[in-house]
């Protein structure tokens, strides 16, 4: 479960996966609300706080909402999901929790052509001011075949850090209707096994976030590349909800499918969340399969859902 401390970036990613959320009107959480997702933490048993956006660093109030969460007895963890241009006075907010809570950062690390002047050296001033206290991870989301990526493990070298998430970029909705969901994962299989092979041969252990490459579609020398680089590219690949907490307290099921909301404010903890988004949205994908051959998956006949994405399968409506 990720709180959205705000909806804007100061980034315009191309390939940004929450551009459906990020281009509504302009919104930050509240002193109070966000009081109220604290408590709605600790009636769930929640200890960790994973805190995205947009970019939660540009919220007028970050500072005071960290003090917030230094404060909150029942959190123990926060994992803060950041673009790293983050500033001096955000930078410092980040190390006072860390004093007094477990902080890790996820920065999503463009390539520097792909950032405006001066970002890159933010992002590296926030590594480098941050480091000693902070557990860092770099993530790379891959949306172009020939993309480069060999900055990011220079970065993880640099600064001796031993995790890199990855992930492939879901297209957004327009890109999606004319996508022909097998030739996209084909086509990105070579660069993202000659990534994980470099990670391997640097010592970094990469780990799949969202969106895997279904593993059917995969040889056996494909697989000995995601295997032998981290047993974690191999985790199951069949969707289940994230749930992001917007700002106005609305919950949706994750970016690429938001067309259901819930507040908060009418369920009782985030397992009554979960419950009905497995019901209300999960269950229209049952049975719906990414390409035909999932009929046949033992995977597919188990969970009755196929791998990857929801949002690249057309949903049943279901009659309730």
């Amino acid at each position: 479960m990720n709180v959205l401390l705000n909806n804007y970036c100061n980034l315009k990613c191309s390939y940004c996966f929450a551009n459906d959320v990020i281009d509504r009107e302009k919104q930050s959480l509240s002193l109070a609300d966000f009081r109220y997702v604290l408590k709605f933490h600790e009636k769930s048993s929640v200890h960790q706080l994973n805190i995205i956006g947009g970019e939660p660093t540009l919220h007028p109030k970050f500072n005071e909402l960290l003090e917030m969460v230094a404060k909150a007895d029942h959190i123990r963890e926060v994992l803060i999901f950041t673009n790293g241009n983050v500033y001096p006075k955000q930078r410092e907010a980040i190390a006072n929790l860390a004093r007094v809570k477990q902080v890790g950062m996820l920065i999503n690390y463009n390539a520097p052509q792909l950032l405006p002047p001066g970002v890159e050296q933010r992002i590296h001033d926030c590594i480098k001011f941050l480091k000693d206290d902070v557990i860092f991870t770099l993530g790379i989301n891959f949306f172009r075949e020939n993309q480069e990526y060999q900055y990011l493990l220079d970065a993880l070298k640099l600064y001796k850090l031993k995790f890199a998430r990855w992930s492939l970029v879901v297209p957004n909705s327009i890109e999606k209707a004319s996508t022909n969901v097998k030739d996209y994962f084909n086509r990105f299989k070579a660069l993202i096994c000659e990534f994980l092979r470099a990670c391997e041969d640097e010592g970094i252990i990469p780990h799949v976030d969202c969106n895997n490459i279904p593993l059917c579609l995969l040889n056996d020398k494909e697989l000995d590349d995601f295997a032998y680089s981290s047993i974690l590219n191999l985790k199951s690949s069949v969707c289940q909800p994230v749930i992001d907490i917007l700002p106005n307290l609305n919950a949706i099921r994750c970016f690429a499918i938001n067309d259901y909301e819930v507040s908060i404010r009418d369920v009782e903890n985030v397992q009554e969340l979960y419950e009905l988004f497995e019901k209300k949205v999960d269950q229209r994908y049952d049975g719906v399969p990414l390409f035909d051959e999932c009929r046949n998956c033992m995977s597919f006949k188990v969970k009755g859902r196929s791998c990857a994405c929801l949002s690249y399968k057309q949903p049943v409506e279901l009659i309730s």
